[in-house]
């Protein structure tokens, strides 16, 4: 997964800020969040987890993914400004 990580890093270097976290140096972190299986991959906003995937995927699922958490955002910051 380390070459699509980073691929996908390189693609959306201005929309998402892409973090790797060692599962076995920062176990409390892992605990904290209910890492269960790894790859697990998330999506903060203003430091919430609103959502993971977990286990190695395509690189196009993946992009896929990103995209639609992305779309959602997208859609509640418009929903917000109309109110």
């Amino acid at each position: 997964m380390t070459p699509i990580f980073k691929a996908l890093s390189d693609e959306y270097t201005d929309e998402v800020k892409f973090v790797k976290v060692d599962a076995d140096d920062f176990e409390d972190v892992c605990a904290e969040y209910q890492i269960l299986g790894l790859p697990t991959f998330a999506v903060f906003i203003e430091g919430k987890m609103v959502a993971t995937r977990a286990g190695a995927m395509p690189k196009e699922m993946l992009m896929d993914w990103i995209d639609e958490s992305l779309s959602v955002l997208e859609n509640d910051g418009e929903e917000g400004q109309k109110n």
